[in-house]
């Protein structure tokens, strides 16, 4: 007769914290630093969730004209951890890789993208510090002067493009061969949104400490007569970016339908594209069967330093 332990331990709820901790491993033992069970807020439901694993490297280099700044990035794998016992996954044969670039995803979070709404915000901090308002366009203007010198990125060099992946999707099944799981109930298709919530939740918060910069630097600048408090939060903020790639791991078995539809390939991974009526990407997902991942990160994160070193970056560890 088994033993209480002896069932906890095959539980699903276990077998996905054991699955989740060695995720963490195999990244921390790829240079990565790495995270088990990190909580963030959704901007939707206005509550606390909790992300799997989240595993970052840092990397920065110097250029001549800096502004005493050393521009860096911030890339960070987050993941979602399925066992999905008993399932499979079955995706399209998608021929055409679509161009893909973190920017254009929602996936890199740098001020030098701010929104409307963000302007906003500022001006009511400009408000609230008693700055006239026929200044704020102004101010406004100099994020652009400052983010994009000479009409160029300011950290255009570490602006990378995501690692190359060997199969792509646009579309996917979830059945246990038996039944078909609907989209809305898909784990796959939950652990998809999970993911673009988190990060969604992470560029606000980043946002958030650039007010909170904007705030202090002003109040400091009142203080003692400086004129120049927000050229160097711009100056501060607009040197690094933080680039989100999110990736989904499961237990479940992953397979790859013929152009055909006559035949079936098993694979290790797979990117998931979510397109528009255009064929626009709109979200980006890499799926990994657990077995493969070790392979994967180790993949992952030499393409990384490849494409970094060539730029002349270095690891800010």
């Amino acid at each position: 007769m088994d033993t209480l332990n002896e069932k906890l331990l095959r539980s699903q709820a276990v077998v996905t914290s054991q699955m989740e901790a060695d995720v963490r491993r195999m990244c921390n033992a790829n240079d990565w630093q790495a995270i088990q069970g990190v909580y963030y807020r959704d901007l939707k439901h206005a509550k606390y969730r909790e992300l799997d694993v989240s595993a970052t490297q840092r990397w920065k280099f110097v250029t001549k004209d800096n502004l005493g700044q050393n521009p860096s990035i911030t890339i960070n794998i987050l993941a979602e951890v399925k066992t999905m016992s008993g399932y499979h996954l079955v995706f399209d044969n998608l021929d055409i890789k679509p161009f893909l670039c973190f920017q254009s995803s929602g996936y890199c979070d740098w001020v030098g993208y701010i929104e409307n709404h963000h302007k906003q915000r500022m001006h009511e901090i400009f408000s609230y510090q008693g700055i006239d308002k026929n200044d704020f366009p102004s101010l406004i203007d100099k994020i652009s002067a400052i983010a994009y010198p000479e009409d160029t990125v300011r950290i255009s060099g570490l602006l990378i493009q995501p690692s190359q992946a060997k199969f792509f999707a646009g579309s996917f099944r979830e059945t246990n061969i038996g039944s078909e799981k609907e989209l809305e109930n898909s784990v796959l298709w939950k652990a998809c949104q999970s993911l673009w919530s988190s990060i969604e939740s992470f560029i606000d918060d980043n946002f958030e400490d650039f007010f909170g910069d904007l705030d202090t630097n002003a109040l400091l600048a009142r203080q003692e007569n400086d004129d120049t408090w927000f050229e160097q939060a711009i100056g501060n903020h607009s040197s690094s970016a933080s680039l989100f790639h999110p990736v989904i791991v499961t237990s479940a078995k992953l397979w790859r339908l013929s152009s055909s539809g006559k035949t079936l390939e098993e694979i290790p991974s797979t990117r998931l594209f979510i397109q528009d009526q255009r064929g626009h990407v709109i979200r980006w997902f890499d799926v990994v069967n657990f077995d493969a991942f070790d392979d994967w990160i180790s993949d992952v994160t030499n393409q990384y330093y490849e494409t970094l070193t060539h730029v002349n970056a270095v690891r800010n560890e």
